[in-house]
């Protein structure tokens, strides 16, 4: 690939990623939201709770009215205000907030939340999985509107397995898992190698490494895919604008180099007519 095509790709690839942070970042500058179900699977007549962690990020409070976890086949539970224990509250308390309307009308006043600048309020739902629930994955969306945010949306799903039952492990992962260690492990040692390798000028011994090294991390990107999208989710939520410095720095690198390249092919042919 010439330097051309490799510099076309690499900024193709930081605006894309650009772009697709800053369109997610708008989701999660005020309220943002950490949430998990107390167990990985259940069973018939098992009872278990949706947990939604909201913590505010923006400069002023948020109220939270109410909250619905809607499982499809097995029911619609919401959250009550009486579940909420004082551990679960951090710079916020419970209050009486309105509930609107769609088109802004006030419906009603209910015992909700306020989470103040920095705050974070832990929310339980509990519901029971009913004693006829058939085995398989049920879809499941979380509703929490937000008052002074967006609201947020949650879908998924939860398996339910037979009494005596449980799920298979999860060999694929394991594997999955297993060459992501095992190609992070190779690549911290063979960047080192190569770039000695290349300050040795050991030009053929560096091209095989670099060869392993490039396919060390396709592994690792391939394993570890949810680990780095959670990882560049992250730096999109605190410096949204990181691929644009990014690009602004390699394509100065970029252009040190090529300007190198050209003195010294000057300098070569200077010194050829000489």
């Amino acid at each position: 690939m010439s330097l051309n095509m490799k510099t076309s790709a690499l900024v193709f690839c930081l605006l894309l990623l650009f772009f697709l942070g800053g369109s997610s970042v708008q989701y999660v500058k005020a309220a943002s939201c950490h949430y998990e179900f107390d167990k990985d699977y259940y069973h018939p007549g098992d009872a278990g709770y949706f947990l939604a962690e909201v913590g505010n990020n923006q400069p002023d409070y948020v109220e939270i009215a109410q909250a619905t976890l809607n499982i499809t086949g097995i029911g619609v539970f919401a959250w009550n205000s009486s579940t909420i224990n004082a551990s679960d509250l951090h710079s916020a308390s419970l209050t009486n907030v309105w509930i609107y309307a769609p088109n802004g009308t006030s419906l009603r006043e209910v015992i909700g939340c306020r989470i103040e600048r920095s705050g974070s309020a832990t929310f339980h739902i509990y519901f029971k999985i009913p004693d006829d629930a058939k085995k398989g994955d049920y879809s499941y969306t979380f509703n929490m509107p937000i008052m002074t945010d967006i609201p947020v949306e949650i879908s998924g799903s939860m398996a339910v397995y037979p009494q005596g039952e449980v799920p298979p492990p999860d060999v694929v992962g394991d594997i999955l898992s297993f060459l992501g260690m095992g190609g992070l492990v190779l690549v911290l040692v063979l960047l080192p190698v190569y770039l000695v390798l290349r300050w040795k000028k050991k030009a053929r011994a560096a091209r095989y490494v670099k060869m392993v090294l490039i396919l060390s991390i396709i592994v690792v990107c391939v394993a570890l895919w949810k680990i780095i999208v959670f990882v560049l989710f992250l730096s999109f939520v605190f410096f949204p604008f990181w691929p644009l410095l990014a690009l602004i720095i390699i394509m100065v690198l970029l252009w040190r180099r090529r300007k190198r390249k050209k003195l010294e092919q000057t300098a070569k042919a200077s010194k050829n007519v000489t």
